[in-house]
């Protein structure tokens, strides 16, 4: 992994544009393009000024590639650390093929995925945890997931594990105080006080792992179920909330026997609607399957909306609580669909006919206000399974020390079980890191990032 060498890279998305932004950034940026660009005016030949805006040509080969304007940021002040600069073209395609040939004959190499934010990790400009914060900036689609997001690229999530780490940190020195003077047989870490600690700090990451449900949910979008009995109008309910022929309707049931998946963005949040095969026993083999899924995208939902036939069969003929005994978690939300051809009694499930499209807008305004009043008020939701993984590793580390301490077992035990906790927390922030595990989280950014 080599980060001193010299990277270029299209940080605007490809294709035709209004312009074009390139991205450099490495040691002799500078020197490799004093080779390239010549600005109009006196005042703004080399040295470049830090940070200002200079119009100019790209020239190559006695040939004028482009009118462009260059922008430097001297190391340490740019966001890798190293000297950086940015350069505005026309958003020719051609010109774009073009600028990139001579950025590479000049001895510039191809930037690859987030080599620009490991870059800014590597050199302290970013920890990890924040450095993953600005893929999920670039991918938010709502506002609900930029905000979490944003949370974590300022920061405030990496010093709130790190100020838990850190009070693990000091126990942990007076674990080792006490090996040091083993032989004199001292304690300087009440157990007892110790213990207190640790239950308190089992809570607190108890919190941030369940936390991980809902961040998750808000990042990659609200896992959101329709399901029912075969043509109770599942999927004309779908097309109704997305305003699109999405799915196949038909009188005949049965139709829908796969899962439909559809993004559907409603005030602040990103819903994965989901579509689902009528739930009944018998049917032939491939529509168990599509049962058999219907079954896992519930248990997998945050919200479920159960889409009863008010026209074809009375309330006291669904059982909810069997439904609802295959995720516990999710939140149901029962509507009694065809009410424009039945008048029976609907028992608090909100009217609607997804075929002439009333109730949609009440439907709506209940998704809004649910996804609301359940989503936690955390000030902090973890978003990442890695981190996840990071906080649960910790977590039985931590109850591997309670555990010693409550069966009288040695320090050196405690010590080792607390050592390898706060290894896990330090994962988080990248303060524990390893190659392997930075390719992997950087190759997911897009090039130029």
């Amino acid at each position: 992994m080599n980060a001193e060498t010299d990277i270029v890279a299209l940080a605007s998305a490809p294709g035709t544009g209004a312009i074009a932004l390139f991205r450099f950034s490495g040691p002799g940026v500078f020197t490799k393009l004093q080779a390239l660009f010549f600005a109009h005016y006196k005042s703004q030949q080399w040295p470049w000024p830090a940070r200002k805006a200079l119009l100019g040509k790209i020239i190559y080969q006695d040939r004028t590639i482009d009118e462009v304007i260059l922008t430097a940021y001297p190391a340490p002040h740019s966001y890798t650390g190293q000297n950086l600069a940015e350069l505005s073209c026309h958003g020719s395609a051609y010109i774009q093929r073009e600028l990139l040939q001579c950025f590479y004959a000049c001895g510039f190499l191809p930037a690859e995925p987030g080599a620009f934010t490991l870059r800014a990790f590597l050199n302290g400009k970013l920890d990890l945890s924040q450095a993953e914060a600005v893929a999920d900036v670039v991918a938010a689609d709502s506002r609900a997931a930029h905000e979490q997001a944003m949370k974590h690229l300022r920061g405030g999530y990496s010093r709130h594990i790190e100020q838990m780490r850190l009070k693990l940190v000091d126990l942990a020195a007076l674990l080792e105080l006490e090996l040091d003077f083993s032989e004199e047989d001292v304690t300087f870490a009440n157990r007892s006080h110790l213990q207190g600690l640790l239950h308190n700090a089992n809570s607190h990451l108890q919190e941030l792992i369940d936390g991980f449900y809902w961040g998750n949910a808000l990042k990659t979008g609200i896992p959101l179920v329709i399901t029912g009995k075969p043509n109770a109008g599942k999927s004309t309910l779908l097309n109704a909330l997305l305003q699109d022929e999405r799915a196949i309707v038909s009188p005949i049931a049965g139709t829908t026997r796969d899962t439909l998946e559809e993004r559907f963005i409603l005030g602040p949040y990103t819903y994965r609607i989901i579509d689902t095969a009528g739930l009944h026993d018998g049917g032939d083999t491939i529509e168990r399957l599509g049962i058999e899924r219907s079954y896992k995208a519930i248990a997998q939902a945050v919200l479920v909306i159960y889409v009863w036939d008010a026209h074809a069969e009375t309330f006291s003929q669904i059982n909810m609580d069997a439904l609802q005994a295959h995720n516990p978690r999710a939140h149901f939300i029962c509507v009694a669909n065809k009410t424009d051809l039945s008048h029976a009694p609907l028992n608090n499930a909100l009217p609607i006919s997804a075929q002439q499209q009333t109730g949609i807008t009440e439907l709506k305004q209940l998704l809004l206000n649910t996804t609301q009043q359940l989503q936690p008020q955390a000030d902090y939701l973890v978003t990442q399974a890695r981190h996840v993984h990071a906080l649960q590793h910790a977590q039985k580390a931590l109850q591997a020390v309670d555990t010693a301490i409550t069966q009288n077992l040695s320090t050196d035990l405690l010590a080792f079980e607390l050592r390898d906790a706060l290894q896990h927390l330090a994962e988080i922030s990248g303060k524990v890191s390893s190659e392997e595990l930075l390719t992997s989280i950087f190759s997911r950014f897009c090039i130029g990032k």
